[in-house]
């Protein structure tokens, strides 16, 4: 029996079907990437990798997820799909729009719910009152950013905000009855295997229904790549990643949902480390030492 719950079980036992999630995008940018809190972004990120499969340049939402559904059911045989909107910072810019998008994608035939990925410092007022509305429509999904909960690793990496703030959004959102999730990364710089711990502590302690977990990856173009050029960070090697989820799982409740237990980066972004460019090969693993 597997110790954690993977998130296409809860949505199984949920729905009664495969259920699978379709990206999608509105033309969003990011605070940390245009200026307005930086702009140079997190140090790992370059935001091509969030661009979804199945885009093309000019097409509606309604085409993108209707495309998006086509190719995962013939690929998976899902039944039910959950639109996600990762599109840098899915809460900032021009809230009409993004939420008349939102509107939309939760319209289109055999969805059951929407995904947001965000970050704590961009959720306005009115997006809370939206997602209170939203979440007795529909199964509401918001996804945040936290990465590390070492305030100095956040400044390393250029989040450019604080734990406070995150652990607040989680607040408001879980008590909204909002199906929460954190992204975290393991192996940042400055991040220690005590950190790992104190995370798997933090995240069972907050408002927290669902984790993604992603294992550090040198993509190209980035300030992480130029530290990594410059011998100034190394990703942990394959024995290290794993004792650091160990660490992980023993630390953190069980019956948080898992909804990713690994990187997902196309293979031609990635420089480091050699393992993460199988993604499957790596999941084998992982699953392995965390039975």
């Amino acid at each position: 029996m597997s110790r954690f719950i993977q998130f296409s079980d809860f949505l199984k036992q949920r729905f009664g079907c495969r259920v699978h999630k379709v990206s999608f995008k509105v033309g969003n940018t990011c605070p940390n990437r245009d200026g307005t809190i930086s702009s140079g972004g997190c140090i790992y990120c370059n935001g091509a990798e969030l661009i979804p499969p199945s885009y093309r340049e000019g097409m509606s939402i309604r085409e993108q997820i209707t495309s998006g559904i086509e190719r995962i059911r013939k690929r998976y045989g899902a039944k039910k799909f959950i639109p996600y909107l990762q599109d840098n910072t899915a809460t900032y810019g021009d809230e009409d729009r993004i939420i008349a998008s939102l509107n939309e994608a939760i319209s289109v035939d055999d969805v059951v719910g929407i995904s947001v990925g965000t970050r704590a410092d961009c959720i306005s007022d009115r997006f809370y009152r939206y997602f209170e509305e939203l979440s007795k429509r529909t199964f509401l999904i918001v996804e945040i950013g936290v990465q590390s909960i070492n305030e100095e690793t956040l400044r390393i990496i250029n989040r450019g905000h604080n734990l406070e703030i995150v652990e607040t959004a989680f607040s408001r959102l879980y008590q909204m009855g909002v199906h929460t999730v954190a992204h975290i990364i393991l192996g940042l710089p400055n991040d220690t295997d005590e950190d790992v711990v104190r995370m798997g502590q933090w995240l069972s302690q907050n408002s927290i229904k669902g984790v993604k977990i992603h294992n550090i990856v040198v993509v190209k173009n980035t300030p992480l790549y130029y530290l990594y050029e410059e011998k100034k960070f190394s990703p942990p090697s394959l024995q290290e990643i794993l004792k650091k989820y160990r660490l992980l799982f023993d630390s953190m409740r069980s019956d948080i949902v898992i909804h990713r237990l690994n990187t997902d980066v196309r293979s031609d972004f990635i420089v480091a480390p050699e393992y993460a460019r199988d993604k499957n090969s790596l999941l084998v693993r992982l699953k392995s030492v965390l039975q």
